[in-house]
Protein backbone atom coordinates (compact mmCIF):
# COMPACT_ATOMS: atom_id res chain seq x y z
CA UNK A 1 0.00 0.00 0.00
CA UNK A 2 1.62 2.94 -1.38
CA UNK A 3 0.80 6.42 0.36
CA UNK A 4 0.00 9.72 -1.79
CA UNK A 5 1.20 12.76 -0.83
CA UNK A 6 -1.76 15.58 -0.02
CA UNK A 7 -0.75 18.80 -2.02
CA UNK A 8 -2.48 20.81 1.02
CA UNK A 9 -2.84 24.15 1.09
CA UNK A 10 -2.92 26.19 -2.15
CA UNK A 11 0.16 29.26 -1.95
CA UNK A 12 -1.23 32.66 -1.44
CA UNK A 13 -0.95 35.78 -2.98
CA UNK A 14 0.79 38.40 -1.39
CA UNK A 15 -0.54 41.89 -1.60
CA UNK A 16 1.45 45.07 -2.79
CA UNK A 17 3.88 46.10 0.04
CA UNK A 18 3.87 49.81 0.61
CA UNK A 19 6.96 51.84 0.30
CA UNK A 20 8.28 52.89 3.81
CA UNK A 21 8.31 56.88 4.58
CA UNK A 22 12.15 56.57 4.59
CA UNK A 23 12.01 55.16 0.86
CA UNK A 24 10.33 58.00 -0.26
CA UNK A 25 11.33 60.01 -3.42
CA UNK A 26 9.68 62.85 -2.98
CA UNK A 27 9.97 64.79 0.10
CA UNK A 28 6.76 65.75 2.49
CA UNK A 29 5.69 69.43 2.29
CA UNK A 30 6.04 71.41 5.64
CA UNK A 31 3.13 72.29 7.32
CA UNK A 32 2.71 76.07 7.15
CA UNK A 33 1.36 77.12 10.61
CA UNK A 34 -2.30 79.11 10.45
CA UNK A 35 -2.40 82.73 10.99
CA UNK A 36 -4.79 84.91 12.89
CA UNK A 37 -7.28 84.91 9.74
CA UNK A 38 -7.50 80.98 9.38
CA UNK A 39 -8.13 80.31 12.64
CA UNK A 40 -11.57 79.28 13.32
CA UNK A 41 -13.72 81.75 14.92
CA UNK A 42 -15.15 80.07 17.70
CA UNK A 43 -11.07 79.51 18.87
CA UNK A 44 -10.68 83.16 18.78
CA UNK A 45 -13.53 83.80 20.67
CA UNK A 46 -12.58 82.14 24.00
CA UNK A 47 -9.04 82.73 24.46
CA UNK A 48 -7.60 84.48 26.96
CA UNK A 49 -6.83 88.42 25.52
CA UNK A 50 -3.73 89.08 27.61
CA UNK A 51 -1.43 87.49 30.26
CA UNK A 52 -3.80 88.93 33.18
CA UNK A 53 -6.32 86.99 32.26
CA UNK A 54 -4.43 83.45 32.13
CA UNK A 55 -3.23 84.55 35.48
CA UNK A 56 -6.63 85.36 36.28
CA UNK A 57 -7.99 81.80 35.21
CA UNK A 58 -5.22 80.11 36.89
CA UNK A 59 -5.59 81.58 39.73
CA UNK A 60 -9.20 80.68 40.55
CA UNK A 61 -8.76 77.21 39.23
CA UNK A 62 -6.12 77.01 41.78
CA UNK A 63 -8.64 78.38 44.68
CA UNK A 64 -11.41 75.99 43.67
CA UNK A 65 -8.80 73.00 43.69
CA UNK A 66 -8.40 74.35 47.34
CA UNK A 67 -11.55 74.85 48.18
CA UNK A 68 -12.77 71.11 46.76
CA UNK A 69 -10.58 69.45 49.92
CA UNK A 70 -12.93 70.89 52.61
CA UNK A 71 -15.96 69.40 53.92
CA UNK A 72 -19.19 71.70 54.16
CA UNK A 73 -18.85 72.65 57.90
CA UNK A 74 -15.62 74.27 56.71
CA UNK A 75 -17.25 75.92 53.55
CA UNK A 76 -20.08 76.67 55.78
CA UNK A 77 -17.88 78.60 58.26
CA UNK A 78 -15.80 80.36 55.41
CA UNK A 79 -19.24 81.46 53.70
CA UNK A 80 -20.31 82.73 56.90
CA UNK A 81 -16.80 84.58 56.97
CA UNK A 82 -16.86 85.92 53.42
CA UNK A 83 -20.53 87.09 53.99
CA UNK A 84 -21.58 84.95 51.07
CA UNK A 85 -25.16 83.02 51.58
CA UNK A 86 -24.19 78.94 51.60
CA UNK A 87 -26.46 77.09 48.47
CA UNK A 88 -24.74 73.71 48.22
CA UNK A 89 -21.29 72.73 48.32
CA UNK A 90 -20.24 73.43 44.35
CA UNK A 91 -22.33 76.68 44.81
CA UNK A 92 -20.28 78.20 47.56
CA UNK A 93 -17.04 76.73 46.35
CA UNK A 94 -17.24 78.68 43.15
CA UNK A 95 -19.02 81.79 44.54
CA UNK A 96 -16.00 82.29 47.35
CA UNK A 97 -13.50 81.62 44.30
CA UNK A 98 -15.10 83.74 42.19
CA UNK A 99 -14.80 86.69 45.37
CA UNK A 100 -11.01 85.85 46.32
CA UNK A 101 -10.26 86.28 42.30
CA UNK A 102 -12.34 89.50 42.44
CA UNK A 103 -10.84 91.07 45.22
CA UNK A 104 -7.23 89.92 43.99
CA UNK A 105 -7.58 91.12 40.12
CA UNK A 106 -10.54 93.27 39.90
CA UNK A 107 -13.52 92.77 38.57
CA UNK A 108 -12.24 92.82 34.81
CA UNK A 109 -14.31 89.92 32.98
CA UNK A 110 -13.67 88.86 29.36
CA UNK A 111 -16.57 89.76 26.72
CA UNK A 112 -17.42 87.40 23.92
CA UNK A 113 -16.41 89.64 20.56
CA UNK A 114 -18.67 88.67 17.85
Amino acid sequence: MQLRKTLGRPPTVRSPVKTPLSGRKTPKTPKIPRTIHETPLQMQLYTPVTRSALERLCYRNKMIDELKSLDAAQLQKMCKKEGIPYNGKIESILDIADTKVSAKFGNAVQENVR
